[in-house]
Formats: structure tokens, sequence, C-alpha cells
């Protein structure tokens, strides 16, 4: 979901969606607009969400208080350091999931991939 339109896709299991890295602004962007959040509990504010700052794209969970770094300075893919993130209390109220993040020097991409735990 990008915060401007508030565009929203649901994804079927096995199915995934990829956005754009924009080398000039040093952002992921989506429509053109830079993504700030993916929001993956329909806009409650306790949801769980995905968010990208400047340096790192965190997690924070439904009924958690911690922040999970799931990319840490992705910026530059061959420095960014990667970090596997369990969330107990599942997303969206559902069984335990990981959310397992990867990158991909060849394809020059990153990839966080939500799995039941």
């Amino acid at each position: 979901m990008d915060s401007q339109s508030q565009s929203v896709y649901y994804l079927p299991k096995g199915e995934s969606i990829a956005f754009p890295y924009d080398t000039n602004s040093m952002q992921f962007t989506y429509n053109g607009s830079p993504l700030e959040k993916i929001d993956l509990n329909n806009g409650n504010i306790f949801s769980d969400n995905i968010h990208f700052k400047p340096n790192y794209i965190y997690y924070k969970g439904q009924l958690s208080e911690m922040i999970d770094n799931l990319f840490e300075y992705y910026r530059d893919i061959t420095t960014a350091k990667t970090n596997t993130v369990n969330d107990e209390n599942g997303i969206n109220n559902g069984p335990a999931a990981q959310l397992i993040t990867t990158k991909d020097l060849t394809n020059n991409s990153l990839t966080i991939e939500v799995k039941r735990k």
C-alpha cells in the first residue's frame, strides 16, 4: 500500500509483489512515490507494519512493543545486513510467523518472505 493513494492489494498464497528501487532518490517506490510503509493489517493503528527508513527497514508487530530491523544499511545492497524476524503473535492475529529476509546481489534485490513458523 502506498501512503498517498492508499492502494490495497490482497496477495494470494504464494504470490509476491516487487517494489522498484530508485537509485536517484535511494528509496523504494510504488507508482513513482517513495514507499514509507506497508500496512499488513488494513490501517489499524496497532497493526503489523513494515516501515522504510533511510538506513533500515523494520517490522512492528501488532502486539509487540519491539521494533525489529529486517534490513540495515539497505541503500548499498553489498553491505546490507539481513535479519529474520519472528512474530509469535502472528500477523493479523494469525499463527506465529517468520519474516525471512534475503539479498540477491546478482539481481540487485532484497526479499521479505512471510511464512508460518
